[in-house]
């Protein structure tokens, strides 16, 4: 199940291994890629109910051993081409070319 914004785009039955490439701000053309920055990104294999959502913080930070987080990327906290992955998983990212890695102070 991918939730963007709330929304669900697209679901399937994908369990916690990724078999497929994963994307993140491609697009088939130069001129559509995203022009911005991700603070991090999480991969659930879950629907989150709307309470889980609106915990307080859970935008700013989530347990690692979470159930359903299958990834958990701090884009952050990374070196070269590769985003660490937070999760048990360790599905790393390997971004075609070197990040500007940027830190980010998030509310306590």
């Amino acid at each position: 199940m991918f939730h963007i914004n709330f929304a669900i785009p697209h679901s399937n039955e994908s369990g916690s291994s990724f078999k497929r490439c994963f994307w993140v701000g491609y697009s088939f053309s130069d001129e559509r890629r995203f022009e911005g920055k991700h603070a991090e990104l999480r991969v659930w294999n879950r629907v989150l109910t709307e309470e889980e959502i609106n915990t307080e913080n859970h935008f700013y930070r989530v347990d690692p051993e979470s159930e359903g987080l299958v990834a958990y990327w701090k884009l952050n906290d990374g070196a070269g081409t590769v985003g660490k992955d937070y999760s048990s998983y360790a599905h790393d990212l390997t971004f075609e070319f070197e990040p500007e890695w940027v830190s980010v102070n998030l509310p306590e």
